[in-house]
């Protein structure tokens, strides 16, 4: 009895003794993962002289050196890592529970821009059994309606998302991009102007057809940003401008004082 009890201690020591020098080497092992639905790739961020590598991915598979493994179905598996090194000795595990998900929706959808950055949002998902919704604005804000309307309250790209539901499963993900204009930028207004050319330099011939009066001629970058304003006192036949801004797709608002006025959506060249 006192010799197992002996064993036991020495060897408890001997297991003490390993972790402490582990750690005074500095071993610690660690990861990330991206999937693609039931394909893993993990993404070792250990620190340390590592000597091997060893994934056991929590499905029953066979452990290996791969990092990129793909699961058989959809569910919650606990992953490790175990590195090692025997000069200088090194031994360290990591686990974590991932979440891995099969879609079985194609979602999709379409939206339009209505007054005041209204938009309206429509769900054309035709691939897929679809039992509910959720939107993401982008901004924080959600909801659950088929195909719901939406304000912004300030101007932007918002990555839109829909998630669709079978049931209490998510069976599909799509986002894409929203375009959030200031206010009065990108509204229809009457075509009373032209501009030429465009793309550009920078330069600029604003053609005016029917405007009178005062003209305000606003220059915004994507974001919203006011990058240029200015007025012209009287408006005339036509209007030279010219921009000193980077390369890249800009907004110009024209608003003439008896109601007329442009969008235009301008590309610089530099």
């Amino acid at each position: 009895m006192k010799s197992t009890v002996s064993k036991l201690i020495v060897f408890t020591l001997l297991q003490m003794s390993l972790i402490q020098a582990s750690k005074a080497q500095g071993c610690s092992a660690n990861f990330d993962y991206e999937a693609e639905q039931l394909a893993v790739t993990f993404i070792d961020l250990s620190s340390g002289d590592i000597l091997t590598r060893i994934w056991d991915f929590g499905d029953g598979s066979n452990p290996g050196i791969d990092p990129n493994h793909t699961y058989s179905a959809p569910g919650e598996y606990e992953v490790c890592l175990t590195i090692g090194n025997f000069n200088p000795f090194c031994f360290d595990t990591y686990c974590e529970t991932i979440t891995v998900v099969e879609y079985t929706c194609e979602p999709a959808f379409e939206f339009t821009r209505g007054a005041n950055n209204l938009y309206s949002f429509t769900n054309t998902t035709n691939v897929g059994n679809v039992t509910s919704v959720l939107w993401e604005f982008g901004d924080g804000n959600s909801s659950a309606f088929a195909n719901p309307s939406y304000t912004y309250n300030a101007p932007g790209t918002y990555e839109v998302c829909l998630t669709t539901y079978d049931g209490e499963n998510v069976c599909g993900v799509f986002c894409q991009d929203v375009n959030v204009f200031p206010l009065g930028v990108g509204d229809v207004k009457n075509r009373s102007f032209s501009i030429y050319p465009n793309p550009s330099d920078g330069s600029f011939e604003l053609s005016n057809a029917s405007a009178s009066g005062k003209l305000v001629i606003t220059l915004y970058d994507l974001s919203g940003r006011v990058i240029s304003n200015n007025m012209v006192s009287n408006a005339s036949t036509i209007v030279d401008l010219s921009y000193d801004v980077p390369a890249g797709i800009y907004m110009l608002d024209v608003d003439a004082e008896n109601g007329a006025g442009e969008t235009f959506r301008l590309i610089i060249t530099q």
